[in-house]
């Protein structure tokens, strides 16, 4: 690749800054935008491990280890959660937590920490909203931003979420499928007792459900004074599923609280006083669900393609949204620092990336999906009680 030729990337959310890293350690000129100014909330936790063994040899050697976005990283123990029966109680098991450097070992990281580690030596120009590109017949891609400016480059990777404004454009208006799911959320700081409770048999937090609703409830920070910072997200469904959405959209924080309450009225005791000790204060703007599914393998050709939740965003209830996102960066980035450097065509390297990349991710969506649907509660760990460490 030429020094005038560079990657442009739209997106600074996870997967856009795990793949800028990767092209800054092998030497491929980038460039990445956001639209917001880097203090806007991105979500609270995500969970790795099935990306780890390929995201670790890629990193460059001068930003942290992303293990340290992680609540646990100071006391050493290892991150992993249990996952009850949210109508008889019942403890159905324990995902992973295995030791760190242990090949099933998981990151339960805090994304806002997660992402200042990737944005280390990386210079994010934000306020840039994305308005169109165009491809000239010399193979350069000039991209346009609502303020005026643009810029010219050799690839262009959408990287700009579930609402992806490079996907509309890229085939023909394209949108993200609402899913039948209503979100509730929070956020709590708790004492020891009520601490030790929620983490249970884990070190990171629980997973609940009973039928039509699921629920995550995990740990973001360990305060010096002995106190945690508890995030909780109650994802439920109901007949008439857009008005429920509606509703949540313009709901006050009390009338949000409430439903919480009544939605929890019947789970264990230790999860119904941590909602109850949220309040209005603590509850946030609900967040729509949405799914995407490419059915076809391969993207329109060109140097346009996508990356993260522009390619497979799903339902966030077998923990896989960031663990594909950051496999797709590392199968992405890997792609084009091999394919380079061996002399392939951009084409080619982009297309080769599509055909393995988008089934794949269109699998664990679709997987996503059942997981919600089904009465399984086991399901909620993507397999990881089956196969997971000591």
């Amino acid at each position: 690749m030429a020094p005038s030729e560079k990657v442009i990337i739209i997106g600074a959310g996870v997967s856009g800054l795990v793949l800028a890293q990767i092209l800054r350690q092998g030497g491929i000129p980038y460039e990445i935008y956001d639209r917001d100014d880097g203090t806007n909330w991105q979500g609270w936790a995500i969970s790795l491990d099935r990306c780890l063994q390929s995201l670790y040899p890629l990193l460059p050697s001068d930003i942290q280890d992303p293990a340290q976005a992680s609540p646990n990283y100071g006391s050493g123990k290892a991150d992993g959660f249990w996952i009850v029966n949210g109508v008889t109680h019942d403890f159905l098991g324990v995902t992973e937590n295995a030791p760190r450097g242990h090949p099933d070992s998981m990151i339960h990281a805090n994304r806002d920490h997660f992402r200042k580690i990737f944005m280390q030596n990386i210079q994010i120009q934000f306020g840039k909203t994305f308005e169109k590109y165009e491809e000239g017949k010399d193979g350069v891609i000039e991209v346009f931003f609502t303020d005026g400016t643009s810029t010219k480059g050799t690839i262009l990777v959408g990287a700009d979420g579930s609402s992806s404004k490079v996907r509309q454009q890229l085939l023909n208006g394209f949108k993200a499928s609402p899913s039948k799911y209503t979100s509730i959320l929070g956020s709590v700081t708790v004492n020891e007792e009520l601490c030790a409770k929620l983490l249970g048999q884990s070190n990171s937090g629980l997973l609940v459900a009973d039928r039509d609703q699921k629920a995550n409830c995990l740990v973001m920070d360990h305060n010096p004074d002995g106190t945690s910072l508890f995030c909780w997200v109650l994802a439920y469904k109901v007949a008439e599923y857009e008005k429920e959405q509606a509703w949540a959209r313009t709901a006050t924080p009390e009338a949000l609280f409430e439903k919480a309450k009544e939605r929890t009225a019947h789970w264990p005791e230790f999860m119904r006083d941590t909602v109850s000790k949220t309040g209005p204060e603590g509850m946030y703007r609900p967040f729509r669900l949405l799914e995407t599914v490419l059915e076809k393998d391969e993207l329109p050709k060109g140097r346009i393609t996508l990356l993260g939740d522009a390619m497979h965003s799903m339902l966030p209830f077998r923990g896989m949204g960031a663990n594909t996102g950051i496999s797709g960066a590392c199968l992405l980035g890997k792609s084009l620092l091999d394919g380079l450097k061996q002399g392939t065509s951009v084409d080619d390297i982009l297309r080769v990336y599509e055909r393995e990349w988008i089934p794949k991710s269109r699998e664990v969506v679709l997987e996503s999906r059942a997981a919600g649907a089904g009465d399984e509660n086991h399901d909620l760990s993507g397999g990881r009680i089956e196969n997971g460490g000591p």
